[in-house]
């Protein structure tokens, strides 16, 4: 059983995804990012690297999907959130370019075709205002500049946040199911409440 924590940077998923799993007897799928090749070059040059890294991520989500089987895995975006921010902010940011949008937009139509859908997604929501004070806080170099957080990195998470948004509503109310949760609580706070949400309703307790 699979369930995706889906949300921007910084809203506290690589923190959560252990404590899940290690309440569930499951595992997680961490984000790593030092594991992709092209993360940072992408933010550096995106004309050349944006689209690279996007179609490297993507492939690495779906690697993971395919591979999932009956235990309780807690992956960190999944590969249709991935592409329904990721790419689409990219694109309303100018870093990617509408073949690029549109070649990627094929491969997210393959994916989506061959990979399981989750068992539920999991969406950690904060202000704007908060994740950027925890990313200029992280200080990855490809994030900040100078102790400050990069003017260019800020306008990508404000796309971000829009794409974010909009995906957030068009998956409620729909198969799989959607959690919203507030990650401004503590992430001990946070596991709670999205193993209340998650769990099957004949594992819950009676009233």
């Amino acid at each position: 059983m699979r369930f995706v924590l889906v949300g921007l940077p910084g809203v506290g998923k690589s923190t959560v995804g252990p404590l899940l799993a290690n309440a569930t007897r499951g595992r997680v799928a961490k984000e790593d990012t030092p594991t992709f090749n092209y993360i940072e070059d992408a933010l550096v040059d995106p004309a050349q690297y944006a689209a690279l890294s996007q179609v490297e991520f993507m492939l690495d989500k779906a690697r993971t999907e395919l591979a999932s089987n009956c235990e309780t895995l807690w992956q960190e975006d999944d590969t249709r959130y991935t592409h329904h921010v990721w790419t689409r902010a990219l694109a309303r940011d100018g870093r990617i370019d509408s073949r690029a949008a549109s070649l990627l937009n094929d491969l997210a139509f393959v994916l989506d075709a061959t990979c399981p859908q989750p068992a539920g997604i999991v969406a950690l929501e904060l202000s704007l205002a908060e994740i950027e004070q925890r990313i200029a806080a992280r200080g990855r170099t490809y994030e900040v500049s100078a102790g400050k957080l990069d003017k260019g990195f800020r306008r990508l998470l404000a796309a971000l946040d829009h794409e974010h948004r909009r995906y957030v509503t068009s998956a409620s109310g729909v198969d799989p199911p959607l959690w919203r949760i507030d990650a401004s609580q503590t992430p001990e706070a946070i596991a709670r409440e999205v193993i209340a949400c998650t769990r099957a309703p004949a594992d819950r307790p009676s009233a």
